[in-house]
């Protein structure tokens, strides 16, 4: 018993000179995170020009109709989606969540990407917790979908790159196994009732995130093919999956760029597209922000779900 007590009394000991080194910790990520965000805000600024200037683009060559579709139409489908995916965590760990307020996390989260913490993951794992749900099952279902979200992704671009060599081939298996096995998880954890909603949500949004990028293409001149797109949908995913840099700004662009190669595209257009994609993209998701922080309260959204 003494001894069970003086290991204990070690422990918190331990635990409370380690205190000042993790907050340390957390103060210094924060720093570099506000140092990555400026270096890769510049990255993207300087890579989107440079793109613009090999390409001889002049704004008289911008398409209106795909960026107008791209605007008006992915953007909404894409916070809908959103929202019915944090409406399924929800459900996942009892903590129920309606549409709206779906749509509130999902833009809220989105925009706190670009915060000097992994704001989206918080946001999420809040939303949760903050209706009754645990801080591990809230956090392993947040981070079970992000998984998977990367691992069907890793599929699709696996069967882009399929007859490009050995890469594509690694990179599908590696994306089978994967989403296999997190579905596996999910189901075991949560049940089948939640993880093939999920797989099947990661599917849809696949297919989103494809006609997206063949819109952002088409909005600068140039025709994209479907199985193509698949690669660059990896790529964006696997950018915005980089917790180093915030909402990985420049990363699914220099990744989509690399990946256009192989793929006969040329890289200047691909990180062009992807970057018009994000804007749009970013821009909708704050606009969001605006409706709901000023024209609907938190008590309607949540109104969904009493």
């Amino acid at each position: 018993m003494s001894g069970t007590r003086a290991l204990q009394n070690h422990a918190d000991l331990l635990a409370a000179k380690l205190q000042p080194v993790l907050a340390s910790l957390k103060r210094y990520r924060a720093q570099l995170r506000v140092a990555m965000l400026v270096l890769a805000f510049a990255i993207f600024v300087s890579g989107a020009a440079l793109s613009i200037d090999r390409l001889a683009l002049k704004p008289s060559d911008l398409v209106l109709a795909p960026l107008m579709l791209l605007s008006l139409g992915i953007v909404p489908v894409a916070i809908a989606y959103s929202s019915i995916n944090m409406m399924l965590m929800g459900k996942a760990v009892g903590a129920p969540i309606g549409f709206v307020e779906g749509m509130r996390i999902s833009v809220f989260a989105q925009v706190a990407e670009l915060l000097p913490i992994p704001g989206g993951a918080i946001v999420r794992t809040a939303a949760l917790m903050n209706r009754g749900a645990g801080t591990l099952r809230s956090t392993g279902v947040v981070l079970a979908f992000a998984l998977l979200w990367v691992s069907v992704a890793a599929v699709g671009g696996g069967l882009a790159l399929l007859n490009t060599g050995i890469a594509g081939q690694t990179l599908l298996v590696a994306g089978l196994v994967g989403s296999i096995g997190i579905c596996a998880w999910l189901a075991n954890r949560f049940g089948w009732r939640i993880a093939l909603p999920a797989l099947g949500l990661r599917l849809f949004g696949i297919a989103l995130v494809s006609v997206r990028t063949v819109l952002a293409f088409a909005a600068i001149g140039l025709a994209l093919g479907w199985s193509d797109s698949l690669a660059f949908v990896f790529g964006i995913i696997l950018g915005s999956a980089a917790s180093i840099v915030p909402a990985g700004l420049g990363i699914g662009e220099g990744i989509s760029a690399l990946l256009a190669v192989p793929l006969a595209v040329a890289p200047e257009a691909a990180f062009l597209a992807v970057g018009l994609a994000r804007l749009v993209g970013f821009a909708g998701n704050v606009i969001g922000v605006a409706i709901f922080a000023w024209l609907i309260p938190a008590q309607e959204g949540e109104a969904d779900h009493g």
